[in-house]
């Protein structure tokens, strides 16, 4: 087996100290031959000529595979250390992590020749340094003058002693400010990649979006230049016209009672800034305060427009530490909007509520965590919102009621496997005393209002238009779907089962 493979399975292994091997054998996981350089016999390597390589101590392998055999406990400790090191530095999945950031460092820049990315490998060498320094030399090769060389050397080592130990301390101390240098380094990268990375992530996700029309690539160029869209001004002028009309008292219905048309995006996803704004203007919003989880950096949201320009009070919540980041030091300085970092589950978001003082009856509460979704609306019973918006799974037939199991650890691996059916989020509001208004119009998020409010304000339920159909940024754009396809609680029968259409 090569090296690597052997260690991997945890055998002691034996090999030159030298070369690349040197990569991932160290003195603590393997067995290191001593060895000198020598001159490459140009009658070896068409190449040679200047070249030099290890030429290993034949002694010192013999003497290093006679421990082995003697001491088979130590040899099998120094090969389970050897399948560690290997499995957590060298694995595939180590080496796809490296290759996934070099990759996303090449998106982020733009540069694809780079010879070195210290970033990338500083923190493998300083991962090393450590056991190098307590490791100490390979150890030398037997011989015939073996022992003589050995009095030797601990007769040199006594008479230098303070001189190794005051660099064994310069040694330490320099290991310890790289270590610092790295995790600063880190912090810094994991902050420009947040900026970019609700954006990357979408680009990974959704390929086809930028292969299918330019438009969609000019948006990821934009936010990859953190350059703000125009047209979000254009946006905020009509919005802020729209919500000057929202008042305490609902302002009835409008001519049109379908909330389609007033679909509009500033800060939203889609459309949501828009129905939104139409549905507080019927209502009314008394308290002028939202909640939204699942918002990353704030950049982004259904209640960004509440916080930041209408001047609500609010709960932002967002679990990644990344992203977390990026959002309290937006509104580090803004009193009125609270930030938690916490992920959202059934279990907890009552309790996340109260450390927040969220009021009994908060005109809007966003849920989008991407799976969790139907089981957190449930636990909310405390909690009145006149208005709720949640993210719903198009992909599943709106006449069934299917639910992601209630798993709160399960993260969502970008397949079409998330969240609730419509059906079963408009039977879970009909209990909860709430009735459907609204789908916009990528079939991403459902609008539910308080039914003691409805009034002839909305369409009546029959008259909703129920969009069963992704179609992610009015392009048609779906999730790649799950291999294997995952299973859901069909809330009717209380089994699992698969999430495809009835014919």
């Amino acid at each position: 087996m090569p090296l690597a493979s052997a260690m991997w399975l945890g055998k002691p292994v034996i090999a030159t100290g030298y070369s690349g091997n040197l990569e991932f054998m160290t003195a603590e996981n393997s067995y290191l031959v001593g060895h000198r350089l020598v001159d490459v016999n140009p009658s070896d390597h068409a190449l040679a000529v200047g070249l030099r390589w290890a030429d290993p101590d034949v002694e010192h392998a013999s003497a290093l595979m006679r421990r082995v055999f003697d001491d088979q406990d130590a040899a099998v400790q120094r090969g389970r250390v050897g399948a560690e090191c290997v499995r957590e530095g060298h694995s595939p999945q180590a080496a796809g992590e490296i290759l996934s950031q070099r990759l996303e460092t090449i998106r982020v820049t733009g540069r694809a020749r780079i010879a070195v990315d210290p970033i990338l490998t500083l923190p493998r060498a300083l991962s090393r340094l450590p056991m190098r320094l307590a490791a100490g030399p390979v150890e030398a090769a037997p011989g015939p003058a073996h022992a003589a060389r050995e009095r030797l050397r601990q007769a040199v080592l006594r008479v230098i002693r303070p001189y190794t130990a005051y660099q064994q301390g310069i040694n330490a101390d320099l290991v310890t400010a790289l270590a610092e240098l790295s995790r600063d380094i880190t912090d810094i990268r994991d902050d420009i990649a947040a900026e970019r990375g609700d954006v990357l992530s979408a680009a990974r996700r959704q390929r086809p979006i930028a292969a299918q029309t330019q438009a969609g690539v000019e948006e990821i160029k934009r936010i990859l230049t953190l350059e703000t869209d125009r047209t979000v001004y254009l946006a905020l002028s009509e919005l802020r016209a729209r919500h000057a009309q929202i008042a305490v008292a609902p302002g009835g219905a409008s001519s049109d009672v379908s909330l389609t048309g007033f679909e509009l995006r500033a800060f939203s996803q889609n459309g949501e800034d828009g129905a939104l704004a139409e549905i507080l203007r019927r209502v009314g919003a008394p308290s002028q305060y939202f909640v939204e989880f699942g918002v990353e950096s704030g950049r982004e949201g259904n209640c960004v427009y509440l916080a930041d320009v209408a001047g609500w009070r609010g709960l932002f919540m967002e679990a990644g530490d990344a992203m977390y980041r990026l959002l309290a030091r937006k509104y580090a300085a803004e009193e009125r909007v609270h930030t938690i970092q916490a992920r959202v589950t059934a279990h907890n978001v009552e309790q996340l509520f109260a450390q927040a003082d969220v009021p009994d009856a908060p005109d809007v509460v966003s849920i989008d965590v991407d799976g969790q979704d139907y089981w957190i609306w449930e636990a909310i019973e405390r909690y009145r919102p006149r208005v709720v918006v949640i993210e719903y799974n198009s992909a599943l037939d709106p006449s069934r009621n299917l639910v992601q199991p209630d798993r709160p650890n399960d993260a969502w691996d970008g397949t079409d496997y998330q969240g609730a059916s419509l059906g079963a989020l408009r039977s879970l509001a009909e209990r909860k005393g709430y009735r459907l208004v609204h789908t916009e119009l990528s079939a991403v998020n459902a609008f539910f209002v308080r039914a003691d409010l409805v009034g002839q304000a909305f369409p009546r339920p029959d008259e909703v238009v129920v969009r069963g159909t992704p179609n992610f940024y009015q392009r048609g754009v779906t999730h790649p779907p799950a291999r294997p396809p995952g299973r859901y609680v069909d809330l009717e029968s209380g089994k699992l089962v698969s999430g495809g259409r009835e014919p």
